[in-house]
């Protein structure tokens, strides 16, 4: 409920004042705005600020990836889950994060290129950025496939983005197809 949210808002940012490197109602803070859908931007510096005083702590830095993702900052999003993944190489929502920053990324390319007119000579370039993000999140995704080969969601996931790239490289088609079939034999199709 939207009420409880921004009292929680609100009792969050008063403890923040008394705490403000708690990495905990940081991290609450950070969701909170997420879930209000309010523009995160003001927790860039607190979470900065926290990670300068924790920075083994990949929390914060999830935090901040989230933060900078919501706000279309795919390059410093990427960065955050990077920066958490070597703290925490076994965490698979660490690769997913990563590899849907890279989806919402293309996603985002292929949003301006629709916007474009057909004939601008920039729309190449625009589709181009959108294939290379979609291809930038084949990694990621296979390392969470790695941690979990059992889930099919990620598998489903690779499917899709190596679909969608698979005339890009020779190596995509032959990803996607091998996706395609495991996804098959694991829906028992």
């Amino acid at each position: 409920d939207k009420a409880k949210m921004t009292e929680a808002k609100e009792f969050l940012q008063k403890a923040l004042l008394q705490f403000p490197t708690n990495s905990e109602i940081v991290s609450c803070m950070t969701d909170v705005y997420l879930v209000l859908e309010e523009s995160p931007e003001p927790m860039i510096d607190i979470l900065k600020g926290a990670i300068e005083a924790d920075p083994q702590n990949p929390q914060l830095k999830i935090g901040l990836g989230a933060v900078y993702a919501e706000l279309q900052k795919f390059d410093e999003a990427i960065v955050m889950f990077d920066e958490a993944i070597a703290l925490e190489p076994n965490n698979i929502n660490l690769y997913l994060n990563k590899a849907y920053t890279y989806t919402r990324q293309g996603d985002a390319f292929g949003k301006i290129a629709n916007e474009m007119s057909w004939n601008d000579e920039n729309r190449g370039g625009v589709l181009a950025q959108q294939l290379e993000a979609y291809a930038a999140s084949i990694e990621p995704f296979e390392q969470a496939h790695q941690l979990n080969p059992n889930d099919i969601n990620t598998v489903e996931f690779l499917k899709s983005i190596c679909f969608q790239v698979r005339n890009v490289k020779p190596e995509y088609m032959q990803k996607y197809e091998h996706y395609n079939a495991l996804f098959k034999e694991m829906r028992g199709m």
